[in-house]
């Protein structure tokens, strides 16, 4: 085969490739006669943010920050440069900045604007910045948390019923964080989230709230130049019910029913008026007290400080958190006993284990009536330990102490014994 040799007659003598020719050198041309007659221009970019950044700088390190708020956040930018490149730009491609080098205390500054090339084509320069300069007010800043308190004066509720103190449901809105120079946080007293609807409830019900921020004289502050972690919270204002009850002291451990009541001798409060949701409060009959323990008890403890025992959502009015219960103690006494370890029995052992105590359990104090007490059988006593659960191995573990049921007869205080599982 014969190879055919490239030819520009041939090429030119081709219009298709002549036209395109043509074009490409017109075009070649034109670019470097606009360059060579009109080598560089002006160009304005308009609407450049400037950066006021605080934070990680001097200014911040020293507790300032910028706190008026009418300052222009915009500037323009000329730039000049060859006008194949200017006219390409953009205000993305100029950063303008505060010079905040000259700041060394509060109060108000006249800070200079400076800008910088940021676009990775270069071949164009800064020519100025429009303003050159802003005015600018610092402040030392402070940051405080606040308790949200709540007010809903417009909401009533149904006859016999009653409003209770409203409260923040939002989750993790029960506090603000405020944040704004040191001269205006120091005039807040307390945040309040008040609803401002007017209705009659039957039930409870939750309302969005926005946040009032007030000095000490209950007047309210302008929050410009504040930064508030949140500005609105959801309140529920709970629709409850009222009722006065009596007190019941209950107990654990007891040795036999009834022995505890009959050891009351008095309370310092017998009733009490509680408010909760409605349903709850007309379920309850008496308001019980925690449980006074036995194991707790001996002949010098004549009285217990008792708190209340409440559902969910219920809490005495009466501004109490204890009650005091007194108890008669006399005729009783204590004794001190050793129970054998033979006398330990194990609960709970799995398939193929057992189990030897390695002590007896010394020093077991039995509280009770004199003649019952003289009456104890120890040989008669048995300890019990519940080893559920538990593999091959040495263990201190809990003891429960039998006394034997329907005597006025108890254990005081709690032990534990050293155990081997095979």
């Amino acid at each position: 085969m014969t190879k055919r040799k490239l030819s520009l007659r041939v090429l030119f003598s081709n219009s298709r490739f002549s036209m395109a020719f043509s074009l490409i050198f017109a075009f070649v041309f034109w670019l470097v006669l606009s360059i060579d007659q009109n080598p560089s221009r002006q160009a304005t970019l308009t609407n450049v943010p400037i950066d006021f950044a605080v934070t990680d700088s001097v200014v911040g390190d020293m507790g300032l920050d910028i706190v008026n708020e009418n300052y222009l956040k915009n500037a323009t930018v000329t730039v000049q440069g060859p006008n194949y490149i200017v006219s390409s730009l953009k205000n993305t491609d100029v950063r303008v900045y505060a010079d905040l080098s000259e700041i060394t205390d509060a109060g108000v500054y006249e800070v200079p604007l400076v800008a910088e090339r940021t676009s990775p084509v270069s071949g164009y320069g800064i020519v100025a910045v429009t303003p050159s300069s802003v005015t600018l007010t610092f402040d030392y800043m402070d940051t405080k948390e606040f308790e949200v308190q709540t007010k809903a004066d417009g909401i009533s509720a149904e006859t016999g019923l009653i409003v209770d103190k409203p409260t923040v449901v939002t989750t993790g809105s029960s506090t603000v964080t405020i944040r704004g120079s040191k001269s205006k946080m120091e005039k807040i007293d307390h945040v309040m989230a008040i609803v401002k609807e007017t209705e009659v409830l039957s039930a409870t019900k939750s309302y969005d709230a926005s946040l009032t921020v007030y000095d000490a004289e209950g007047t309210q502050l302008d929050t410009t130049g504040l930064t508030l972690s949140t500005t609105k919270v959801k309140v529920s204002v709970p629709i409850c019910k009222k009722k006065e009850l009596a007190v019941t002291p209950t107990f654990a451990n007891e040795p036999m029913v009834g022995l505890g009541e009959s050891l009351v001798t008095g309370l310092s409060v017998t009733t009490v008026t509680v408010i909760g949701p409605p349903t709850t409060i007309d379920a309850l009959e008496t308001v019980s007290l925690a449980k006074i323990d036995f194991n707790q008890l001996t002949p010098s403890t004549t009285s217990f400080n008792v708190s209340f025992s409440l559902p969910d959502g219920v809490r005495v009015l009466d501004s109490l958190d204890y009650v005091t219960v007194n108890l008669k103690m006399s005729g009783y006494d204590t004794d001190i006993y050793t129970i054998p370890k033979s006398n330990i029995r194990f609960e709970g052992l799995g398939d193929g284990l057992t189990a030897t105590a390695a002590t007896d359990l010394k020093k077991v104090m039995l509280c009770g009536i004199r003649s019952t007490l003289d009456s104890v059988d120890v040989n008669a006593l048995t300890a019990t330990v519940d080893l559920s659960g538990k593999g091959p191995g040495e263990y201190t573990v809990s003891v429960s102490v039998d006394c034997g049921s329907g005597k006025p007869l108890w254990i005081v205080g709690t032990y534990t014994v050293a155990v081997t599982i095979r």
